[in-house]
């Protein structure tokens, strides 16, 4: 029994040090804290796509740019008072709160009509949370889509055009800490822009 746990124990220790050696060399022997170089952009930045990857295989928004103008937590009852909807207009549970965010979207140089930014890849992520945006509360809250959750997937914009565009986030309560559900003014959040090879963020305060 000692035998085996001595033989155990050389393993381990083996396959650690190697551990240690790979992540020395493919780093530098740098501390690494995100699998790729992570940018932080404030509000009223705008954040150009470029060709890092927003989402998936090889989803990319290229020549496309975004900017956070303003960003808002209502509560549910009244954010439908100001879309004119009711609970029967959804087909989802309705949350306590959403967080509506308002971004300026603009082509700056693609003339791909069948290209444009998607929103299910700008997710809303806390320390440890995220949320993914609502079609339905979208579509809602954007004459563009006239109602249509099916057409609230994204935006295409013309070359040398802007458009603002409000995408919004259910926030339920049990998905929150207590602390953070009472100081939500005051969470640190982020809307993830682009995942690789360029970790773009935006910071939403």
């Amino acid at each position: 029994m000692k035998k085996y746990n001595k033989v155990v124990l050389i393993i381990v220790f083996v396959m650690a040090f190697l551990w240690c050696l790979r992540y020395y060399q493919l780093n530098d022997g740098k501390l690494v804290t995100h699998e790729y170089p992570e940018k932080i952009y404030g509000m009223n930045e705008k954040v150009e796509y470029g060709e890092d990857i927003v989402y998936g295989k090889d989803d990319r928004s290229t020549g496309y740019a975004a900017t956070l103008l303003d960003k808002r937590v209502v509560d549910c009852e009244k954010y439908l008072d100001e879309i004119g909807k009711t609970e029967k207009d959804f087909d989802i549970p309705l949350p306590e709160r959403v967080m509506e965010v308002t971004l300026n979207i603009s082509n700056i140089s693609n003339d791909d009509s069948t290209q444009g930014v998607d929103f299910y890849p700008i997710w809303l992520i806390g320390r440890n949370w995220y949320e993914t945006y609502s079609r339905e509360f979208t579509a809602y809250a954007n004459d563009i889509y006239e109602d249509d959750p099916d057409a609230s997937f994204g935006i295409q914009v013309k070359q040398g055009k802007s458009y603002e565009v409000k995408i919004v986030y259910p926030m339920r309560r049990f998905q929150f800490s207590a602390s953070t559900w009472k100081n939500m003014d005051e969470e640190a959040m982020w809307l993830t822009m682009t995942c690789r090879p360029n970790r773009k963020l935006i910071c939403v305060q």
